[in-house]
């Protein structure tokens, strides 16, 4: 590395000053590693080991940095004594200020290229021929700023990392970033603004109690954010707006009571919310337009009312399990025309909600395992003519099923009964007009005999209770 101190010249531009460089103690061409010196000789005898790659580098940049710093005390020692042989206090503070900012710039840009391959803190592993760097369980209380600035797969999970400060400003090419099993109590504000190449984020199992609007400044260009297993009580207005190419966001298991449709603004682009395993007593506010998929599980909701989903249009598929769902009103889902799967599993049901799902004509997957009911009634299912896929099991209270339940299912194809111990006896004709089934589960029911007049046998899985 050439000894070269670049100043900026009066237009501002930057230049040579062979000056301030000899004023250092003549040229500073850098030799090679150890070229002058006599081979290490172990005390034990023999030659001492050869040093490694990375202890090379970082003997060459601490090298390289004295260096350099002894040219910037120099120049700026030069300086400051021009402008006091003048009789200009002020003129000399002030330029030894501006000299010394410049040169402090200057060592920076000089040590760089000694460094280009980065360095790798102990307990990580570092492969920048493909920009990745992996730190997990190493113990670190701080990200690491020496990495190779150009690196864009960068994993810090489960550390002691209680701060961001601004220690990503030096990694403007991540891609990746993992930071999920640390201390991190708040993000900050500006923490993230340098890092427009983000693709996803990943903060679970930190101690996040809020999302600000401007913690997540910079992210223009995050599609998968996951902010899982912390302790986020309440979203702020345009908390996300910054982050408005969202895709992908994950707030399960934290303590949201509530989420108004504020708390989600600016996030046209999502597609899948997960907010399971929340204190949520109702259903979110709406305004996504584009979400696809939205996981309620595990949540306080005790009723569905008229409309509840109307803030998202486009939903496919929708999670409700292990709520307290006892109310689901006629005109609960009429909003979402579109819907492929529903799952109402584990909730306090009394009997199938057949007017609420009957405007759901597209549905292929309805899941209402785990619930309270008695009975399956006639045409309890109608309106889904497109239903393939129906689970019923695990009702501890089931003891009577309609001969004509499944009068509107011709197309169903999976159909899942097991697990109903009181359900001792199916109607001859139940199964009957079900000419696309292909799989049947009856396992673990009361039932003792099922004749080949109510069913093609052979469909039959996992009917080891059937005698």
């Amino acid at each position: 590395m050439a000894g070269k101190v670049i100043m900026p010249n009066s237009h501002g531009s930057f230049k040579g000053h062979r000056q301030c460089v000899e004023a250092a103690g003549g040229r500073s061409g850098a030799r090679g590693y150890g070229r002058d010196s006599p081979p290490a000789v172990n005390p034990v005898g023999g030659r001492a080991p050869r040093p490694t790659r990375r202890e090379l580098t970082v003997s060459l940049y601490v090298k390289t940095l004295l260096k350099v710093m002894s040219s910037v005390y120099a120049c700026v020692y030069a300086c400051c004594c021009e402008a006091w042989r003048q009789d200009s206090w002020r003129r000399a503070a002030g330029l030894c200020g501006r000299t010394y900012g410049v040169l402090a710039y200057a060592v920076m840009l000089c040590a760089l290229p000694a460094v280009t391959e980065g360095f790798c803190p102990r307990a990580c592993t570092c492969n920048y021929s493909v920009m990745q760097v992996s730190c997990e369980e190493a113990g670190l209380d701080n990200v690491p700023i020496l990495l190779n600035p150009r690196v864009q797969d960068l994993r810090l999970q489960n550390n002691n990392i209680h701060t961001l400060g601004q220690s990503l400003v030096f990694y403007l090419d991540l891609r990746f970033l993992d930071l999920s099993g640390n201390e991190l109590e708040s993000l900050g504000e500006n923490n993230f603004k340098e890092q427009w190449n983000l693709r996803e984020l990943r903060l679970g199992h930190n101690r996040l109690q809020s999302v600000e609007p401007k913690s997540l400044r910079g992210l223009a260009r995050l599609q998968k954010l996951a902010l899982n297993n912390n302790a986020i009580t309440h979203l702020e207005d345009g908390a996300f707006q910054e982050a408005g190419n969202v895709t992908e966001l994950d707030l399960s298991h934290n303590r949201l009571r509530a989420v108004g449709a504020g708390g989600l603004l600016g996030l046209a682009s999502l597609d899948r919310l997960d907010l399971s395993g929340n204190r949520l007593t109702r259903v979110p506010g709406g305004g996504l337009i584009n979400l696809a998929h939205l996981n309620l599980t595990h949540n306080l909701i005790s009723q569905v009312p008229p409309r509840a989903f109307s803030g998202f249009p486009a939903l496919a598929s929708l999670v409700l399990d292990r709520n307290n769902i006892s109310i689901i009103a006629a005109a609960a889902f009429e909003a979402v025309a579109e819907l492929r799967r529903l799952s109402l599993a584990d909730n306090r049901l009394l009997a199938v909600p057949s007017p609420s799902l009957a405007s759901l004509s597209r549905l292929q997957y309805l899941d209402l395992s785990g619930n309270l009911f008695e009975s399956l009634p006639e045409d309890c299912f109608r309106g889904l003519r497109s239903l393939q896929d129906l689970r019923v099991s695990r009702c501890p209270r089931l003891h009577t099923v309609s001969s004509e339940a499944f009068l509107s299912s011709a197309s169903l194809q999976i159909l899942q009964l097991s697990h109903n111990p009181r359900l001792a006896a199916l109607p001859p004709s139940a199964l009957a007009s079900l000419l696309t089934l292909r799989q049947l589960d009856l396992s673990a029911c009361g039932l003792r005999t099922l004749t080949p007049t109510q069913v093609n046998t052979r469909l039959i899985t996992r009917a080891s209770s059937l005698r």
